[in-house]
């Protein structure tokens, strides 16, 4: 079903969808209706429910925020939203810098609607291998009935 379809039959309603299509802004341009309702939280339920690797996506069909709104979402593709920056529409809110390839940082960094949080510590390849085995050894000594690493 188009989108346009799913925001007339479920107006001012939350719907679960699986997406069939996405235009070249990943937006959702076809799909299959998964739940929809006027509670947030019954679709969010729903989602729960949905099988592991299934392309979906949940919306309001309602009027969208006003200005002075904050929405919160993941980006997957970078031209996308680099077209979203550029067409001035959106502000963009990156946190976990460190875990982004830091050629894709240099060109949202460009964007005055881009903001992107720095790391608030260097994760280097030892320090991730150090936190590996800190792990393993808190299972250890679990097991063995000798906690370490505990917090109350």
């Amino acid at each position: 079903m188009r989108i346009e379809e799913l925001k007339q039959k479920y107006k001012d309603e939350w719907v679960l969808v699986e997406v069939l299509e996405e235009d070249e802004l990943n937006r959702p341009t076809n799909a299959k209706l998964i739940a929809h309702s006027k509670n947030r939280d019954d679709i969010y339920d729903k989602l729960s429910g949905v099988k592991s690797g299934k392309h979906v996506a949940t919306f309001y069909t309602g009027e969208m925020p006003k200005k002075g709104y904050a929405v919160a979402f993941l980006w997957k593709n970078l031209k996308a939203l680099e077209k979203r920056l550029q067409k001035g529409d959106i502000s963009f809110i990156l946190d976990h810098s460190d875990e982004i390839n830091p050629c894709d940082i240099k060109r949202l960094f460009q964007y005055k609607n881009c903001v992107i949080y720095p790391p608030i510590a260097y994760v280097t390849d030892e320090a991730k291998v150090a936190k590996q085995e800190i792990f393993v050894e808190n299972i250890e000594n679990f097991l063995k009935g000798t906690p370490t690493n505990k917090v109350n």
